[in-house]
């Protein structure tokens, strides 16, 4: 099973640009939409067939016209979908996923399902997709969506951070990320990190989707934007 396991922090301060005098850094704009399984969208993953080394993930999305594509996956990968969030041959709400399409400004896509988190660690599984497709769907079928701006930088141990200075209507929140080999690896905590978010889902980026800085009760949202900084830093976005 794919394993993304990553812990989220505010960002307090713009000291992080500092981080990025080394060169060794990279920026990405990215606009990612997602799909509800229980809104006209299924995801079929059907059980391989023995001694075949691929599996086809048919996504079909309703719509005034129905729009469906597929993607090839590894057979066992396609096993470790069916148990984390499949129920039959079926992607289902029961198993609470995560179905996304991601598009960045260098032209790049991608098809990500996430399965229920279990503390830091939850499965995932990303695949490279076509960006005209994925524009289309985020576009014209997604419910909910998020712009971004990530830039991703060296951590302590061999890590890195991903930093992500969000557009939109989740304009102000900065949030950095850093993906973890284990639960329990140590890293340098930098002077600019502020509180920690891991744990409450209301920064998962399907949250901030669905339910946008902008549409927080005022004292809540102001009190968060009292904790992250408000700087902008922009470069020349990939």
């Amino acid at each position: 099973m794919a394993t993304e396991t990553e812990r989220k922090f505010l960002v307090k301060t713009n000291e992080w640009v500092n981080e990025l005098d080394s060169g060794t850094f990279a920026i990405k704009s990215l606009i990612q939409g997602y799909l509800d399984v229980d809104d006209g969208t299924t995801v079929y993953v059907p059980e391989p067939d023995g001694g075949v080394n691929t599996s086809l993930i048919t996504v079909t999305i309703a719509g005034d016209t129905q729009l469906q594509f597929s993607v090839e996956v590894p057979a066992c990968e396609a096993m470790g979908i069916r148990e984390a969030i499949c129920v039959g041959d079926y992607v289902s709400s029961s198993k609470r996923p995560t179905v996304r399409v991601r598009v960045s400004k260098n032209g790049s896509g991608v098809f990500t399902l996430k399965g229920r988190g279990n503390g830091l660690s939850r499965p995932e599984y990303e695949y490279d997709f076509d960006a005209n497709l994925a524009l289309e769907i985020i576009g014209t079928r997604s419910k909910f969506s998020i712009e971004k701006i990530r830039y991703v930088f060296p951590a302590s141990h061999g890590l890195k951070w991903e930093l992500d200075v969000f557009e939109g209507r989740n304009l102000g929140l900065h949030i950095a990320e850093i993906e973890m080999p284990t639960e329990d690896t140590e890293f340098d905590r930098p002077d600019w990190l502020g509180d920690e978010v891991t744990y409450d889902p209301a920064f998962t980026n399907v949250a901030l989707a669905r339910e946008p800085l902008d549409t927080w009760p005022e004292s809540k949202r102001l009190d968060i934007l009292s904790k992250t900084t408000q700087y902008s830093f922009r470069a020349c976005r990939t």
